[in-house]
């Protein structure tokens, strides 16, 4: 008997691709995602496609169009987007960010589920970017559509809350993540999404919810956002392994 598939795009900018070591390097928070998502559901078939362009901004009709281009390229049950971190570099009002945003995710929704990612902070934090941050998160964890859900990245994925030695392992330069902090995100990332699922790792996928809702609530009761989580029921996943 086939496997029934579960088919996710992961759609965004640098943190999207994996960008770290200036560039050098890049190892996608999708390879983590990938593999816990196929440890917890083994009787499922796990697609991920990686689609991240550094610098892209999401306010612009390049992020839309690219988008656009990617979801008709194949039919996905979920789409995972994470972008306007660039823009506030760009001092794009959040709620200019918030509507382009939403813009793409209207877009994705018309043949698969979104779940929304909220722009997590990093090593700078002038007073203008923190606002607009928290500004443009509440908007996306604050948004109701059919189909579309959200995960709070930013309250789990903490930077200035860790040690020095913790920021120094998972994270690259004080924006992007190390190749470690990128398979935390995906761990992150991949639970955020079994609790949509409904599911639990290691247990067999069961009925999908329809209804919107911010699924990082669900995981307050659980140990989450701390990197200490990665040695609980983690996969290592390497590229090759997935090629």
């Amino acid at each position: 008997m086939a496997k029934s598939t579960l088919d996710i795009l992961c759609f965004g900018d640098s943190l999207t691709s994996g960008f770290c070591s200036a560039g050098l390097e890049s190892h996608p928070y999708s390879l983590a995602l990938a593999a816990r998502l196929q440890a917890a559901l083994p009787h499922v078939l796990v697609n991920v496609d990686t689609s991240g362009r550094p610098g892209d901004v999401a306010s612009s009709q390049g992020f839309h169009d690219r988008l656009r281009a990617e979801c008709s390229k194949r039919r996905y049950d979920w789409v995972i987007i994470l972008g306007g971190t660039n823009d506030f570099a760009y001092r794009v009002h959040p709620e200019k960010i918030f509507q382009t945003l939403r813009e793409s995710w209207q877009h994705a929704l018309q043949q698969s589920k979104v779940l929304a990612l909220t722009v997590p902070e990093g090593l700078a934090r002038p007073a203008s970017v923190v606002e607009d941050r928290a500004r443009l998160n509440s908007l996306i964890l604050e948004h109701r559509e059919a189909g579309f859900h959200t995960f709070d990245l930013h309250a789990n994925l903490p930077y200035h809350a860790l040690s020095a030695e913790e920021c120094q392992r998972y994270w690259d330069d004080g924006l992007h993540l190390t190749p470690v902090g990128y398979d935390w995100m995906g761990s992150l990332v991949a639970d955020a999404l079994l609790q949509v699922l409904d599911a639990r790792p290691a247990s067999k996928q069961q009925q999908r919810h329809d209804n919107s809702r911010d699924v990082s609530e669900e995981l307050k009761e659980e140990e989450r956002g701390h990197p200490g989580i990665l040695s609980r029921g983690y996969v290592v996943v390497r590229k090759a392994d997935l090629d």
